[in-house]
């Protein structure tokens, strides 16, 4: 299937001159091209013709524009996880953890390997539970752990409000491959969810 736009058709001979007729027809799409569709547990793609199996979703799909399959829950943080040496693995990356802050002066601690250089993206949001929290969060290497990484102290970056994320915080950077560390606290006495 052609996507919308111009196009040009070039006629050439091999051989010579040669009379000929050029028959061009446009023949409507039967679906959007490249519409994502749930049948029953499948997720289909729109070829422009007719939708074709993409991915049978274990745990269902989701109707919607665009379809997905169902993501299972997001793991939770486990405590105690106040301290480097007993962070929470978040393995293998990308990975979506579900971390409580309570008392108010909980730090999370997490700790996740790169094997490659590349952008490292972390960042906090809502976790939906109706007990949101403003956080801060640090990144650490794994020598700055050991010295005593903290949001005033040695540390790789650290952010509080992101831009267009209201209280919760995020990350963007180019990082080496190795052993990170990152830490996850409240700013202020706040309680709560969140995701990061």
């Amino acid at each position: 299937a052609l996507r919308p736009g111009r196009y040009t058709v070039s006629v050439a001979s091999l051989s010579g001159p040669l009379d000929y007729r050029l028959y061009i027809d446009v023949q409507p799409l039967a679906c959007p091209l490249d519409r994502l569709r749930c049948a029953e547990d499948t997720l289909e793609r729109c070829d422009g013709m007719a939708f074709e199996p993409v991915e049978v979703c274990e745990l269902g799909c989701v109707p919607g524009d665009p379809a997905m399959c169902e993501l299972p829950p997001p793991p939770e943080e486990t405590e105690p996880n106040d301290r480097p040496e007993e962070a929470f693995v978040a393995v293998p990356l990308p990975q979506t953890v579900r971390g409580r802050i309570d008392p108010g002066d909980d730090v999370d601690w997490y700790r996740f390997s790169t094997s490659v250089p590349g952008l490292l993206q972390l960042g906090t949001s809502d976790a939906g539970t109706g007990d949101p929290v403003n956080t801060r969060i640090v990144l650490c290497s794994a020598e700055q752990a050991q010295l005593g990484c903290s949001f005033g102290g040695a540390r790789t970056a650290r952010n509080d409000d992101a831009v267009d994320r209201g209280a919760y915080s995020y990350l963007e950077l180019q990082v080496g491959a190795g052993e990170w560390f990152l830490a996850v606290e409240s700013f202020g006495p706040d309680v709560g969810d969140y995701l990061v």
